[in-house]
């Protein structure tokens, strides 16, 4: 089951090239040995965690981005480093919102917006074509740096 499992990935469109890692949940309750639940915990508990996430976010330039079931699938937080904590930012037609975070509060809104919906977490990078093309061969020399720093997060969500 994909959305339910933990993975590096590379995503390329007509916007450009995405690349990072990701971890989901299906709809309704997870198992409590799924990727979602474990990388959770070790958010929550690790503090070596913590900083292993800021650092690879502020040295790699990654946002985290949520997607979620709500009426319908979609993101639903954009979430990046803002002085010694995060902003969350989400867009809506009306509006934009956006408040500071803790890791305490970040955990907690996650637990929350994966409860019980289906969820995606993604921490990546998003380049547009010209950055892509322009990035040349580099390119895949950043993807591979981004994959081995984020090695821990990728651990520590299938309990290794």
């Amino acid at each position: 089951m994909g959305n339910r499992n933990a993975a590096f990935f590379v995503a390329i469109s007509e916007q450009g090239v995405t690349y990072g890692f990701r971890v989901g949940k299906p709809d309704s309750r997870a198992e409590p040995a799924w990727p979602w639940p474990t990388l959770l915990a070790a958010l929550a508990a690790d503090k070596q965690m913590r900083k292993t996430v800021e650092t690879v976010m502020k040295a790699r330039g990654l946002s985290l981005d949520v997607y979620a079931m709500e009426v319908s699938y979609g993101q639903v937080a954009h979430v990046t480093l803002s002085g010694s904590g995060f902003l969350w930012e989400r867009e809506t037609d009306q509006q934009v919102i956006s408040r500071e975070m803790d890791w305490d509060e970040l955990v907690g809104y996650l637990q929350e917006v994966g409860a019980e919906a289906r969820v995606d977490l993604y921490l990546r990078n998003s380049l547009s074509n010209e950055e892509a093309v322009n990035a040349g061969a580099a390119i895949s020399r950043d993807m591979v740096a981004t994959f081995v720093a984020l090695m821990p997060l990728y651990e520590a969500s299938i309990g290794a």
